[in-house]
């Protein structure tokens, strides 16, 4: 089952990476993160903030999701320690 977690989009790094302050894990996780991660973005929901022009446009993302309550599912952990997730905004 994957991971779940919650939080807050503090801030958006680039257009496939955003930092989210979690607020909840799921039941079995909650001591592996931090209280702010690095969430790179695998695929983003709802669709209308998928791309433009075949690439996801920082302005655009900070705009729809900064302070923004999002829901992330984690796809993998990168050997460098990354996070890759599909993320719903809420």
């Amino acid at each position: 089952m994957r991971d779940f977690l919650r939080g807050c989009v503090m801030s958006v790094l680039d257009g496939n990476a955003i930092e989210i302050e979690i607020t909840h894990t799921g039941n079995k996780n909650r001591g592996t993160y931090n209280g702010i991660e690095t969430i790179h973005i695998t695929e983003i929901k709802p669709f209308l903030l998928l791309k433009k022009n075949g690439y996801r446009w920082k302005p655009f993302l900070e705009k729809m999701l900064l302070g923004k309550e999002v829901s992330c599912l984690v796809n993998s952990h990168t050997p460098g320690g990354e996070i890759e997730a599909d993320v719903y905004l809420l």
